[in-house]
């Protein structure tokens, strides 16, 4: 996953708002890489993770944390997914 781009966080902090970061997860499996021009059937899981205050923080960190949240939910899907545990995070 590439990392995120200060934009946004930038502007978050300067309104003085939080950021909700949100993961999503299966898309890969509905539009592979290379094959952007076909679209395959199947599920979306969409994760609304907790909100980071901004006021008062280093964007940069702020965007940083934001990243690890997203990333962190994504490996642990990778790794359930590994064991044989996908349950509802397939």
């Amino acid at each position: 996953m590439a990392g995120f781009k200060k934009g946004a966080f930038s502007v978050a902090g300067k309104a003085g708002v939080d950021v909700v970061p949100v993961t999503l997860l299966g898309t890969g499996d509905l539009m592979p890489s290379g094959q952007e021009g076909s679209l395959r059937p199947g599920a979306v899981r969409i994760v609304v993770h907790q909100p980071i205050p901004t006021k008062g923080r280093d964007t940069g960190k702020v965007c940083v944390r934001a990243h690890m949240c997203v990333q962190a939910c994504t490996h642990a899907r990778v790794f359930l997914l590994a064991a044989g545990c996908a349950g509802s995070w397939a």
